[in-house]
């Protein structure tokens, strides 16, 4: 940070020098990959001052509208625009076609789009100095970057680019920018620029329907076009209002902690420091998300038109929904895993737990295989396995080079999660086998991007990344998504040795083991892959009738756009509307993890808003992203988790005696993945006013499970003294809960959440699948432990669990009903405990900064308006009255 601060004061020294002596005069701070941020300033004096014309540079013979003019709004790709060229652009203007594709224009050559608002006929040449909006830029150099340019967009009253570490704002100006979705389209050397238009010879013209010309003024209120939109546009404020601090809550669960201990921790960079692009050579193997997303959001560069890629796709319903590939990955938790701060708490016990870990590898390297797998594997590559990678690399960031080197390279790509060329990447070497697990998968050739669509059209990417599109039907089988999904770690001793290995989380093979399985015979008629549930061809929240999706896979400058000179061919353009698109919804329904980056997201370093579109139409806005993946999230669990029905109820002399079954309808486990998920079933009886007089699940407002309604937290809760709760078939007495979920100890018998701590499972008890066999594949590794094993359920296949209550009859007086409702923790109350413990410094108020963050955000996380109120997911519920 203090290197970037350095050179973004030594680049504006420059600037400053530079322009005491002559705006028009660049060399100063040329070329624009020596300090990126000191040539943005300069260019924007260099515009101001509006050296172009100064410089007499070569210009179009008139203001050109961009696109059809029709009613007074404007469906153009720009403004109306002047376009002006530097000597070296015209010089290659004056080429053949032929000599063109294969001469490149030399460094430092400017071509800048002086904007205007439409229509154009209104403007003489020059225009006057007040009727410029602003102007788009690309400059040559061409080392630097696959397509060659950097480019600049400013508008007057947009400020300069931040330059600091929580900057979220999508750049106004540098290399590798979104331009080029429309740019790629070009014959070559990515401009459209062409002689006609310095001549006035122009062959595009475009309908204007204004007889007589408008008043500009009243035009200025009109939309504007994507680039404006995007200059001008700055982060919103936090979505939900944060709750005051939750002393008490944190009392409980770092009983260490006092309210005057300060909680201290760095913010994560800003996203915007989160790029690494494909360079003249084409891409290293993995390169950030801001290099698809031109392409892949659902970008609209023709105002007033709904971009594709929007549900509804008219763009008029009152709230709309970006369905594009990045739109929803970027807020799944695969895109924020590299972010996540409950796996940099876990990150920061294991580190501390296993200080003296005696391993091939740091614990970090294995861990980030996945949640940074970009910068992990990338850091592998260029050290030939030399350097680990190492939690510190997340925090490294440059502000002022196109490219990021060192660390911050490394942290960049990390922070991205499990991004776009990670999964696009992804070789079928091996592929789920035991030699890719934890994330150990082989990749392709970094120019190759695998996908599941048959006959892809690559020029556009071959321009813009120097990448070739394939199809590869394995992207759409689950056992791509085992890599990461099957999770074998290293069991650590307490003198750090190693005494074995287990698996920290069996997804893939709880999948395998089911009806759902398709990768062995028979198949079921019921088979689903991963893909199918987590990424949904269908449109489906609440209020919605389900609706089955058909877009275009991506965004680029086509035939649906107006027409422009030197651009590609329209058979290489016109992409196929694919009936099988698949959403990078990409959840689980790890809702306590989402909000978190709902109402802290300027701590993690994320945008609230999508930078690539807008509401095309008064009276429309778009759900923002974090917001459609809670709802989908919510949908999820509550659709298609599981389900609890009230078998039956009976009246004893004694008691009453109610039966009560919950089925998993997920296609794995029910939780899943890491050991310390849980669901647990709340039973209540309740009087006539409906209020719960007998519990067996019932928790406090932090989501703890009590004694009955009102009472004490169980010691269960926190294993207390090695205390915990088996698993029942029948239930006598409050303090007993059915809790579905996995316990194991450490080597030394205490128990654990480290996951380098794994030794003897002691309880597992979720919610098999259906279909699971006893003897079915993986079963060693997924079969029930404990008192379940004994449970006929657990051999049946029913994906099911029947629990039977007897309720005291003298316990419950006046009892009118039963209700039984199922909660889902993805942070339960003990793994909080342990998390806020393992770093904590007996005698001292002190722990890592990665636990504190997580103390800081679960005092602070307001559940009250969300699903998670008191602590717990609800999935499903029944009530049966006598």
């Amino acid at each position: 940070m203090r290197r970037a601060a350095v050179a973004l004061l030594l680049g504006l020294l420059l600037v400053s020098a530079a322009q005491a002596a002559d705006p028009c005069d660049l060399k100063p701070v040329s070329p624009p990959s020596k300090n990126t941020g000191a040539y943005a300033l300069a260019l924007r004096k260099f515009l101001e001052t509006r050296c172009y014309q100064t410089l007499k540079w070569q210009h179009d013979a008139r203001v050109r509208d961009t696109g059809p003019f029709i009613n007074g709004s404007n469906y153009g790709t720009h403004p109306a625009v002047l376009i002006w060229y530097s000597p070296g652009v015209y010089k290659w203007m004056h080429l053949s076609p032929a000599q063109r594709a294969k001469t490149p224009i030399h460094d430092g050559a400017m071509i800048v789009k002086e904007m205007f608002n439409p229509p154009a006929a209104q403007y003489s040449v020059p225009p006057k100095p007040a009727d410029t909006e602003g102007w788009t830029v690309m400059v040559r150099q061409a080392s630097v970057s696959r397509d060659g340019w950097y480019w600049s967009s400013y508008f007057l009253g947009a400020p300069p680019d931040p330059q600091t570490l929580s900057n979220t704002k999508y750049p106004s100006s540098g290399f590798g920018q979104y331009c080029i979705n429309c740019h790629a389209s070009a014959v070559s050397q990515s401009t459209y620029s062409d002689l006609r238009n310095v001549r006035g010879r122009e062959i595009i013209t475009y309908i204007n329907d204004t007889p007589s010309m408008a008043d500009p003024e009243k035009e200025k209120t009109a939309p504007v076009d994507l680039h404006r939109q995007k200059a001008l546009r700055t982060p919103g404020p936090p979505l939900l209002q944060q709750a005051q601090p939750n002393n008490a809550m944190l009392e409980i669960l770092a009983p260490w902690w006092k309210p005057a201990d300060p909680l201290q921790y760095r913010p994560f960079p800003g996203e915007t420091w989160d790029h690494v692009m494909s360079g003249k050579k084409g891409p290293e193997q993995f390169i950030t998300s801001d290099q698809c997303l031109g392409c892949h959001d659902a970008t609209g560069n023709i105002q007033l038109l709904p971009a594709n890629m929007v549900y509804p796709a008219s763009g008029r319903a009152k709230s709309l929904y970006n369905v594009s590939p990045y739109g929803e990955w970027r807020a799944s938790l695969m895109g924020l895993a590299g972010r996540d701060p409950v796996f940099f708490a876990q990150m920061a016990s294991e580190l501390t737990i296993h200080a003296n870990a005696k391993l091939p590898t740091t614990i970090p390297n294995i861990c980030f295989r996945c949640h940074g797998a970009m910068g992990q594997r990338q850091l592998a590559i260029d050290t030939r396995g030399k350097k680990p990678f190492q939690p510190e690399m997340v925090y490294a960031w440059e502000a002022t080079t196109a490219q990021p080197k060192g660390d911050a390279k490394y942290g960049a790509l990390a922070r991205e999660g499990i991004s776009c060329t990670i999964c696009h990447h992804i070789s079928d070497k091996d592929l789920g086998k035991p030699s890719t697990y934890t994330g150990q998968f082989n990749v392709t050739d970094p120019k190759t991007i695998i996908g599941p669509f048959t006959q892809p059209l690559p020029k556009s990417m071959n321009h813009a990344l120097d990448m070739q599109p394939v199809n590869a039907e394995y992207i759409k089988e689950s056992r791509l998504c085992g890599t990461c999904h099957t999770i074998e770690l290293p069991v650590l001793n307490a003198k750090g040795e190693q005494v074995g290995s287990e698996f920290e989380q069996t997804t893939y093979f709880e999948w395998r083991n089911s009806v759902f399985q398709n990768e062995r015979k028979p198949v079921s008629a019921e088979a689903q892959t991963c893909q199918q549930c987590h990424m949904p061809s269908t449109f489906k929240l609440k209020g919605f009738q389900s609706q089955n999706l058909a877009y275009r896979i991506a965004n680029i400058e086509d035939t649906t756009y107006p027409f422009a000179d030197n651009r590609l061919p329209d058979k290489e353009l016109s992409l196929q509307t694919r009936n099988e698109y698949a959403r990078h919804t990409l959840v689980g329904i790890n809702l306590f993890l989402q909000e978190m980056f709902l109402q802290f997201d300027e701590p993690l370093g994320i945008r609230t808003e999508d930078p690539m579109v807008w509401a095309p139409r008064s009276g429309s806005q778009f759900v923002e992203g974090l917001i459609l993946a809670e709802q989908s999230t919510v949908d999820l669990a509550q659709r298609e988790t599981a389900t609890v029905e009230i078998v039956s109820t009976n009246k004893t002399a004694t008691d009453l005696e109610v039966t009560v079954r919950v089925t998993n309808k997920a296609g794995h486990s029910f939780p899943s993945g890491v050991s310390f998920r849980r669901t647990f079933l709340d039973f209540e009886v309740l009087d006539a006013n409906d209020k719960p007089i007998w519990a067996s699940g019932d928790t406090n407002d932090y989501g703890m499970i009590t004694n009955g309604p009102g009472g004490a937290i169980l010691p269960t809760e926190f294993l207390e003294d090695g205390q915990y709760q088996p698993h029942y078939t029948t239930i006598t007495s409050p303090s007993q809960v059915q809790i579905y979920e996995e316990l194991v100890k450490s080597p030394e018998g205490n128990f654990t959440t480290s996951f380098l701590g794994l030794a003897n499972k002691v309880k597992l008890n979720r919610l098999q699948p259906r279909g699971y066999r006893r003897d079915g594949p993986h079963a060693k590794e997924t079969n029930p432990v404990g008192g379940a094993a004994d449970d006929p359920d657990y051999s049946s296949g029913c994906g099911c669990d029947t629990i039977t209550y007897k309720v005291p009859l003298s316990a419950i007086p006046n009892a009118s009903s039963v209700n039984a409702r199922v909660f889902y923790q993805t942070i339960p109350p003990y793994y909080l405990r342990q998390r806020f413990t393992d770093t904590h410094k007996p005698g001292t108020a002190t722990a890592a900064e990665n636990t504190q963050r997580l103390m800081d955000f679960v005092r602070q996380l307001n559940v009250d308006a969300t699903e998670i109120k008191s602590w717990k997911l609800q999935v499903a519920s029944a009530t049966k009255k006598f």
